[in-house]
């Protein structure tokens, strides 16, 4: 009985053990608006573009120290941007794909704000063809006696070679806008890119999240990140690779 006992595992180390099986992974997510103050939205404006749709690169550093991952980089994401700021849509911009043990969070830094607001695009309206001639004649002046007459007599007058021309198309400038963050030796542009803002931590409908946020000083333009963890179970292959052996 004594020896059954004595071969029987410790509670603890079985607890221990099934804690060392429950990793995690990490998912970022990312969104892009504007503040309502924004100088960026007076020239948007301007230009007769508030109904079309802009677009924002985001570019974010991503330091994952796990030894399953290892990943370091820098991910890039087109995002759309719209007029007038509106609830934020979140898009999904990286996601590990292997569950591993908790050595930290990612860091998430983003260092690069891009983006383009469309040009406007209105058409002028042509010259119309002939002009209807009144039922009763009326004195001319000397300008109007040299411009064309009519010589049908169905009261057209003939058309001008301005008002054959079709309708012109007016192009807006584009708008365009950039924001980095500060580096050493280089040189700092006007909007410049303030990244690591924390906002408060909450929950949606895929799960708890850490929020960051980034913002360009002029343009108040916000870049915002949610940073989900998920609980999950490690492959005990991995937590003792064999000698020599890398981490599969």
């Amino acid at each position: 009985m004594l020896l059954w006992l004595l071969r029987m595992p410790a509670p603890a180390a079985t607890a221990q053990q099934d804690d060392a099986l429950v990793g995690v992974r990490y998912r970022v997510d990312a969104s892009v608006s504007i503040e309502q103050s924004s100088p960026l939205i007076a020239r948007i404006r301007q230009a007769g573009a508030v109904d079309a749709e802009g677009s924002v690169n985001v570019q974010l550093r991503i330091s994952a120290n796990s030894r399953e991952i290892r990943y370091f980089g820098i991910v890039s994401k087109d995002l759309p941007l719209r007029l007038p700021p509106a609830n934020p849509i979140w898009y999904k911009v990286w996601e590990e794909n292997v569950c591993h043990q908790r050595r930290g969070q990612p860091k998430l830094t983003v260092v690069r704000l891009s983006g383009r607001w469309p040009a406007a695009r209105t058409t002028g309206a042509a010259s119309p063809r002939g002009t209807l001639l009144p039922d009763a004649p009326r004195p001319t002046t000397p300008d109007e006696a040299a411009r064309p007459q009519d010589t049908t007599g169905n009261g057209l007058i003939p058309p001008t070679e301005n008002a054959t021309r079709p309708p012109t198309a007016v192009d807006h400038p584009s708008i365009d806008f950039i924001s980095v963050i500060r580096h050493i030796g280089m040189p700092l542009r006007d909007d410049e890119l303030v990244p690591g803002i924390k906002l408060p931590e909450g929950v949606d409908d895929v799960g708890p999240y850490y929020a960051l946020r980034a913002q360009t000083k002029d343009n108040r333009l916000n870049a915002d990140l949610r940073l989900y963890a998920f609980d999950c179970q490690i492959d005990p292959a991995r937590l003792e690779p064999g000698p020599g052996q890398p981490l599969r």
